[in-house]
């Protein structure tokens, strides 16, 4: 997948507010990506952190994936049915993870997992099931 650097911006001052101090660390709003000032920052140097650049390849794969839905039923089914939530994030974290898993690094699926089972995607899943799909993923 080619990444369209154009397309990332930094969050506001509105954003970081916002979204920062609830733990986001990027997010779509189609057609661009936000992250915090760090990764975005991180992100645009000649040498970004590779879990910077896995985060990218994530949000990226839901914009190819609003792309070939159309942005509004996207939003609807996002925000309304914890299924459709799951199956989206579990499909963008394969290319982080697929990216990561080919230079050898680490990923911690137990973080991901609190999150996924969090505040920030509405409680969709346990933990313990989430902990267990991603490691069939």
């Amino acid at each position: 997948m080619e990444i369209d650097i154009s397309k990332i911006k930094p969050f506001s001052r509105w954003q970081s507010f916002f979204y920062g101090s609830r733990g986001i660390k990027g997010f779509v709003n189609y057609p661009y990506i936000y992250f915090n000032i760090d990764i975005y920052e991180d992100i645009i140097s000649t040498n970004p952190d590779p879990l910077n650049i896995g985060m990218v390849l994530h949000e990226f794969e839901h914009i190819k994936r609003i792309e070939k839905m159309g942005k509004y039923k996207f939003i609807f089914l996002y925000s309304i049915s914890n299924k459709f939530r799951l199956k989206e994030e579990i499909e963008a974290d394969k290319s982080r993870f697929k990216y990561l898993k080919d230079l050898n690094i680490n990923i911690n699926l137990e973080e991901r997992a609190r999150k996924l089972s969090g505040i920030i995607y509405f409680w969709m899943i346990s933990y313990k099931k989430a902990l267990i799909l991603l490691q069939k993923t």
